[in-house]
């Protein structure tokens, strides 16, 4: 018969009788299955295949391996499948394999896969760990899990805590029965750490990531070197390197890049490189951004500079290429000179010499009318304006111009009676110059006729004041002449 197929008959015989000892098998099975294995004082219906000794291991086995125990207080249904020298000190527990493990005492209902120098403490009840080298669930745990790896270490009171794998990595619980953590979650990685007081707080990989103390359901997605500090809940840095959310900034979050730090509540750096949030709900993005004010916005470009926020609900920008707004599709451009480019009604844009620019291309216009000037500058002469401050503006901030109520009431111009358009009112003001200019004109076409008259009639006052002239001088020689007769000849030769 089959070697192997008579040892496992043995194992199934040894099964239904309940006891045996070490002289029921054959002496090559008994050399085979293992030597040195121990079940404590006063053992009944154990098996063990190597040695058996009495103890409390009540229906408990070591099915192989060598130097490997079950024993102490309570013992009872546990199982070790071989190896060398795993030790069980707990009932309804197991090593299947490996070297140097051990689940200690009251750490019932626990199991380590395999591997070598691993443990589960005392009072660490229904923990696993999968396998690897030199992994340790802490005392006074429930429900925790080590899958793999090497020297990752969840420390005692970290209830319902896991990590995956990898190196090196820490849960840390504490003594105080205040400070647990629960749920935290390490999925692999090297040198991660997740300290105490940290409910549902998640690394998911990476090197040298920490989240500390008490900063509860934040996670870390990977990444070499970041850290979410001392009470921060709900914070999230999902990757990058050597990024920092700061004491107290709960919420905050961080979604790359290198060199961020988040310091205020809710605030945000999307990625980027030594970008700073530190006012609660600000966000800082590019480069060297820092939104140092509440609700800031901060966006620095390429520039090797920083740009700072200067008050609160600032919305700041550094871009020398320019800006563009749009709803367009494709390639966009901002032509030289641009400053602000959009695609409303033709591309109105701030130029780099800091005027705004309309689009007022004949293109793109339709219905067009002519106007009367003259009937623009009526209008525009009983226009109601006023000097007025604006609600939002201190009072001392004053300004001229006409209600747009009234504007509206007299041109019917723009969507509304609310706004005025810079254009419209600049159209009114150009229409009402023509008006004014036309009027001039016929002024002055009526001065010019007026002004040939008054030359008409100067010429006859002249001619008249020249014949008056002449009447006075002939009166003063009548007046002077003692020829009555001659004087009157003289007069009829003037007629």
């Amino acid at each position: 018969m089959n070697k192997t197929l008579v040892v496992l008959l043995g194992l199934v015989a040894l099964g239904v009788a309940g006891t045996a000892k070490a002289g029921d098998l054959p002496a090559y099975d008994r050399v085979n299955i293992g030597s040195g294995n121990v079940l404590g004082a006063g053992a009944t219906w154990g098996n063990v295949f190597g040695k058996q000794n009495t103890n409390n291991a009540v229906q408990s086995t070591i099915a192989g391996g060598t130097t490997n125990r079950i024993d102490g207080d309570e013992t009872t249904n546990s199982f070790i499948g071989g190896g060398v020298l795993n030790h069980i000190g707990t009932y309804n527990s197991s090593i299947v394999a490996g070297g140097y493990n051990s689940i200690l005492e009251d750490a019932y209902n626990s199991c380590i896969g395999g591997g070598v120098l691993n443990v589960i403490s005392n009072k660490a009840a229904y923990c696993t760990i999968g396998g690897g080298f030199g992994n340790i669930i802490g005392s006074n745990n429930s429900v925790c899990v080590i899958g793999a790896g090497q020297q990752n270490t969840i420390y005692d009171r970290a209830w319902y805590s896991t990590i995956g794998g990898g190196i090196a990595n820490q849960i840390r619980g504490n003594l105080p029965s205040a400070s647990v953590n629960c749920y935290a979650t390490i999925a692999g990685g090297y040198g991660n750490v997740i300290w105490t007081n940290n409910w549902f707080a998640t690394i998911s990989g990476g090197g040298a990531n920490q989240i500390k103390n008490t900063s509860g359901a934040s996670t870390i997605g990977g990444g070499v070197g970041n850290i979410i500090d001392t009470n921060c809940e709900s914070a999230v840095i999902a990757g990058g390197e050597a990024n920092t959310i700061n004491p107290s900034a709960s919420f905050g979050a961080i979604g790359g890049g290198h060199g961020n730090w988040v310091g205020g509540y809710g605030a945000t750096v999307p990625g980027g490189d030594g970008n700073i949030a530190t006012g609660s709900y600000s966000c800082a993005a590019g480069q060297g951004a820092n939104a140092v004010h509440n609700g800031s916005f901060v966006w620095g470009d390429s520039a090797p500079h920083n740009v700072y926020s200067s008050a609160a609900d600032q919305f700041v920008v550094r871009a020398a290429g320019g800006f563009w707004f749009g709803n367009s599709s494709g390639t966009i451009s901002i032509p030289s000179g641009h400053f602000i480019e959009t695609t409303a009604n033709g591309g109105a844009y701030l130029g780099t010499d800091g005027n705004w620019h309309n689009p007022s291309d004949r293109n793109i216009k339709t219905n067009i009318d002519p106007i009367k000037a003259t009937e623009v500058l009526g209008k525009v002469a009983e226009l109601p304006v006023s000097s007025w401050s604006y609600k939002v503006e201190d009072p001392s901030v004053r300004h001229i111009g006409p209600m747009a109520q009234d504007f509206y009431a007299a041109f019917r111009l723009g969507k509304d009676d609310r706004f005025i358009s810079a254009l419209d009112e600049t159209g009114v003001a150009l229409a009402a110059i023509q008006g004014l200019n036309q009027i001039e004109k016929e002024q002055e076409s009526e001065i010019s006729a007026l002004r040939g008259e008054v030359a008409e009639l100067r010429k006859k006052a002249i001619a008249q004041q020249e014949a008056m002239r002449r009447w006075e001088n002939r009166l003063a020689a009548i007046e002077k002449s003692d020829d009555v007769a001659g004087e009157v000849s003289f007069a009829r030769s003037d007629r």
